[in-house]
C-alpha cells in the first residue's frame, strides 16, 4: 500500500484507460435517455446492487450540466432506441 492507501499497483495504471470503453465498462460514453426526467444524458458505469430480497441493475450518468446521478437501468434506454433520435 502506499501512503494515500490505494495499492501500489494503482499508481502504474493509465487513469485514460479507466475512462474507455472496455471489457470491464463496455458502455462508458452511451447516449441516454431518461425516462424519468425526460432528459439526454451520458451512461458512465452499470454495477449491480444486492438487496436482501434480490439484485438490482443501476447506472452511474452524467446529465447535460455535468452533474453525476445513479438511476435504475430499467428507468434509461440508449438514444438511438427512442423516436426522437435524429441522425
Amino acid at each position: 500500500m502506499t501512503k494515500n492507501g490505494y495499492p501500489s499497483w494503482f499508481k502504474t495504471l493509465d487513469k485514460q484507460d479507466l475512462l474507455k470503453p472496455s471489457i470491464i465498462n463496455p458502455l462508458y460514453g452511451t447516449k441516454i435517455f431518461n425516462r424519468k426526467t425526460e432528459e439526454i444524458g451520458l451512461l458512465i458505469k452499470t454495477w449491480e446492487n444486492e438487496f436482501a430480497d434480490g439484485n438490482l441493475w443501476f447506472a452511474t450518468c452524467v446529465d447535460k450540466k455535468g452533474k453525476k446521478y445513479h438511476i435504475e437501468l430499467d428507468n434509461i434506454v440508449p438514444l438511438e432506441d427512442t423516436d426522437d433520435y435524429k441522425k
